[in-house]
């Protein structure tokens, strides 16, 4: 309640419109886009064919599977997506990340109803995948604040073990390319943070072929971990192209 009468008083001198339609709402003084565009969203979501996406990594194709996902190998027990990378959300995803709008990662933290949590045992322990950039200035997690709304839900740590090790971006490499880069470029501080036979939900911003969840599940197993279910905040579904977001952020 406190922190709503907050963003009241605030809105009264600080103007918030919707990142894409430019509308000036009290829901997009709180998460940066605007009611009206939220519900196109959830519209256009509920047109999707859900019979054509793939069980495992769950983008849209003409099988109930795609023969890729099948025969890698997954060292996560399920992956969960938030939103699906259409044009509106990439734009607003580039705002938030690249354009350091911290109040975006509210709005991709909303629709978190239609995920299975009820049948899910609850997670021991949240851990994210690294996504700061203190040499930029962004001095947030794209889905820090969801994983902070599941920390207070279960009372689970979030744990920042992770780090980066690699100079090199994920982005710009090709599919193969990526699963290689990948098995060199995570380490975990502090290891003994992790419980033996925990259950761990990994968080991370966006999903484009699954090889950093995939290697660093299989770390976390190697460290002794029960389970681990993924969750990401964008699935993309148009696959690896050429740009990296960076890139396109900077053409517009």
């Amino acid at each position: 309640m406190t922190e709503k009468l907050l963003q009241v008083f605030l809105s009264l001198f600080y103007s918030v419109p919707c990142f894409l339609c430019q509308r000036h709402t009290f829901v997009s003084e709180v998460c940066g886009v605007c009611l009206h565009c939220i519900r196109k969203r959830i519209q256009k979501e509920k047109e999707r064919n859900h019979s054509s996406i793939c069980s495992i990594c769950c983008a849209e194709h003409s099988q109930n599977s795609d023969p890729i996902c099948e025969n890698r190998n997954i060292f996560y027990e399920s992956l969960e997506t938030i939103q699906f990378r259409t044009e509106r959300e990439k734009k607003l995803f580039q705002i938030c990340k690249f354009g350091k709008q911290r109040i975006l990662s509210k709005y991709f933290s909303l629709q978190t109803q239609g995920l299975p949590f009820a049948q899910w045992k609850i997670p021991d322990q949240i851990v994210l995948i690294p996504s700061e950039d203190k040499k930029s200035g962004r001095l947030f997690h794209p889905a820090g604040h969801l994983a902070n709304r599941l920390s207070r839900k279960w009372n689970i740590p979030v744990l920042r073990i992770l780090k980066k090790i690699s100079l090199e971006k994920q982005s710009s490499k090709g599919f193969h390319e990526r699963f290689l880069h990948s098995k060199k470029a995570w380490s975990f501080v502090p290891l003994n943070k992790i419980a033996l036979g925990s259950q761990i939900l990994l968080i991370d911003d966006v999903m484009t072929t699954g090889a950093s969840l995939n290697e660093i599940a299989r770390q976390l197993r190697v460290q002794g971990v029960s389970s681990v279910r993924c969750l990401v905040l964008l699935r993309s579904e148009e696959g690896v192209d050429g740009d990296t977001d960076q890139e396109r952020y900077q053409d517009h």
